[in-house]
């Protein structure tokens, strides 16, 4: 209880980055299929923004499920087995955040495009991650959860190695765990209500 407690006088704001570990088949799918061959395990199979600001009770994440919406930290993900992570880059501007916010916002209510998480699964084992059939899929109004991190990022310049219609949850976790000039882990892969 007690890192919990010093988990909930964190302040989030816009803009910060959700990751989490699901534990059911579907998050497990989404990790195989981002896995690369030689590389680490694959850590993260989810992303979405911080859209309001507050601690973990308070905060709004704009995340897609199986519709995109905006929801309440607290209320998804407390008790369950998914494990989150909040990420932060260091040099954003107040202004910048809210751009990022209003961006993943845009897409709340658009049903999730489980064809870009098909897309990206053939593009990363069978053409190593070249973006072949991934180009199929670029319709903005059918996003998957990386799409909206991505695409809010690219509004002001900023992109996890690669164009935002093609990164996926590992790609974003690789790049804010290991680029640590830019990003700061606020909130460490854990539990809530451990």
């Amino acid at each position: 209880m007690a890192v919990l407690k010093t988990l909930l006088q964190i302040q989030l704001m816009p803009g910060d980055i959700f990751l989490s570990q699901g534990y059911d088949i579907f998050p497990f799918l989404i990790r195989l299929a981002s896995r690369q061959i030689g590389e680490d395990k694959t850590i993260f199979n989810h992303t979405g923004i911080i859209t309001k600001p507050g601690n973990l009770r308070t905060a709004m994440l704009t995340e897609a499920l199986w519709r995109v919406k905006e929801h309440s930290i607290w209320d998804t993900y407390y008790g369950k087995e998914t494990k989150i992570a909040i990420y932060r880059h260091k040099n954003l501007e107040m202004i910048e955040r809210l751009v990022v916010a209003r961006e993943a916002k845009s897409y709340i209510g658009n049903f999730y495009g489980i064809a870009k998480i098909l897309t990206h699964a053939i593009d990363k084992t069978c053409f190593n991650d070249m973006n072949v059939t991934r180009r199929l899929t670029v319709y903005d109004k059918l996003p998957i959860c990386s799409w909206i991190t991505g695409k809010a990022y690219e509004k002001i310049h900023i992109n996890f190695g690669k164009n935002a219609a093609f990164v996926d949850p590992d790609d974003i976790g690789d790049d804010v765990t290991s680029n640590t000039n830019n990003y700061q882990c606020i909130i460490p892969l854990t539990k809530l209500g451990d």
